[in-house]
């Protein structure tokens, strides 16, 4: 039988900003290596492509740890849906991230100047977007 103390685990929060900051380290890699591609310094995009699948793949240990001890019958403050589900989307835009270095990686793409500009800005839109949702 299991006691009132197994309800009263420890709080997932602290483990959902831990993944929130290895998310965010994710996306701010965002810009230096489009601006590596921009140059043609393709060891560069490799490289931030190598540390972007890193901070990605230690967001995923986070998030399965916090899926791993979530338990049914612990007391949040939160719906524990809405509780999985912002840590789904966060997990979905670091995936999103890793994708993106990737591609990038895999093919050394040239940028065409006719949208190296709008390509630029894009960049930096996305990359202020997704700042303010994580």
């Amino acid at each position: 039988m299991r006691s009132i103390f197994s309800m009263f685990a420890k709080s997932p929060f602290k483990p959902l900003v831990s993944h929130m900051d290895k998310v965010r380290a994710c996306v701010e890699q965002v810009k230096p290596l489009f601006d590596a591609l921009d140059k043609k310094d393709y060891d560069s995009v490799q490289k931030i492509s190598e540390l972007i699948v890193k901070l990605e793949h230690e967001a995923d240990i986070i998030k399965d740890n916090i899926r791993i001890h979530m338990r049914q019958s612990m007391f949040l403050p939160v719906d524990k849906k809405d509780f999985m589900r912002l840590l789904s989307a966060q997990d979905d835009i670091a995936d999103a991230v890793e994708d993106l270095a990737v591609l990038l990686r895999i093919k050394n793409l040239d940028t065409p100047d006719e949208i190296r500009f709008s390509l630029k800005e894009l960049v930096a839109h996305i990359v202020e977007d997704r700042k303010s949702v994580v």
